[in-house]
C-alpha cells in the first residue's frame, strides 16, 4: 500500500499537474515581490588609449551604483502580491485535496482487490465441491438412489457456480485495473504509451520505472 501510494504521489497525471500548478504559482508569488523591493545595478568601465600621432598616455575608470525604487507603482504591486498569494493558497488546497483523493482511491481499490481474490479463492472451491456433488448424484441415480430431479439441481448448482466463479475472476481482474489506474499506471501496464501532446517531457516520461508487483493473469474455470 505504502509503495502504491509512493508511486502514485510521484507519477498520477493530475497530482503532476497540481503540483506543478502550485510551483508556478511560487514563482509568480516570488517575482511579483522582488518588484517591490529596490533594484542595485553596479557596473564599471575601464579605458585606456595610447595615440600613435600624438606622445602621451591615458587612462579612465569609472564605476557606478544605480539605485531603483518603484515610486508610483506601489499599490499594484501590492494587489499583485497579495493575488498571487491568493492563488497559492488556492492551488495548495487543489493540491492537496488531489492527493487526497489518489490516497484514498488506492485504499478503496486495493481494497477490492483484496476482497475479489478471497471471492475468487472460495468460489473455486465451491465449484470443486459442486462437481463432486454432481457426480456423486449421477452416480447414486445410475443404481436408484437418487431422482433425476435431484441430479439436475447439482448440475444447475455446478453450473451457476461456474458461472459465478467467471464473473469473480472478471472482478478480479478489473479491481486489479482499477489498483493500476488509481496509481496512474494503467496505460504502461497494459504496453501503451501516453499521446505525445500529453507529455510534458517525453525523455522523463519514458525513464519512469513502472514495474509493479500484481499478478495480471487469471484462469477461468473449464
Amino acid at each position: 500500500m505504502d509503495e502504491a501510494v509512493s508511486f502514485a504521489m510521484e507519477n498520477y497525471p493530475l497530482v503532476k499537474s497540481a503540483k506543478a500548478d502550485l510551483e508556478a504559482r511560487e514563482f509568480q508569488y516570488k517575482t511579483a515581490k522582488s518588484d517591490a523591493y529596490p533594484k542595485l545595478d553596479v557596473t564599471a568601465d575601464y579605458r585606456w588609449e595610447n595615440d600613435v600621432d600624438q606622445e602621451g598616455y591615458a587612462e579612465e575608470f569609472t564605476a557606478a551604483a544605480p539605485v531603483r525604487f518603484n515610486i508610483f507603482n506601489g499599490g499594484y504591486d501590492r494587489a499583485r502580491i497579495a493575488e498571487t498569494l491568493q492563488q497559492i493558497k488556492e492551488a495548495k488546497e487543489i493540491y492537496n485535496s488531489t492527493e487526497r483523493q489518489t490516497r484514498q482511491a488506492i485504499r478503496l481499490s486495493r481494497e477490492a482487490y483484496k476482497a475479489a481474490i478471497d471471492r475468487t479463492a472460495h468460489l473455486r472451491q465451491y465449484v470443486e465441491a459442486a462437481a463432486v456433488t454432481s457426480d456423486a448424484f449421477t452416480k447414486q441415480w445410475m443404481v436408484g438412489r437418487r431422482t433425476m430431479f435431484d441430479v439436475l439441481d447439482s448440475q444447475a448448482e455446478y453450473i451457476n457456480a461456474k458461472a459465478d466463479l467467471v464473473g469473480a475472476v472478471y472482478d478480479k481482474s478489473y479491481s486489479e485495473y482499477r489498483v493500476l489506474s488509481a496509481m496512474g499506471n494503467l496505460v504502461h501496464s497494459l504496453g501503451l504509451q501516453w499521446p505525445g501532446e500529453s507529455r510534458v517531457d517525453v525523455t522523463e516520461e519514458k525513464g519512469i520505472d513502472v514495474t509493479v508487483p500484481l499478478d495480471l493473469t487469471y484462469h477461468t474455470a473449464e
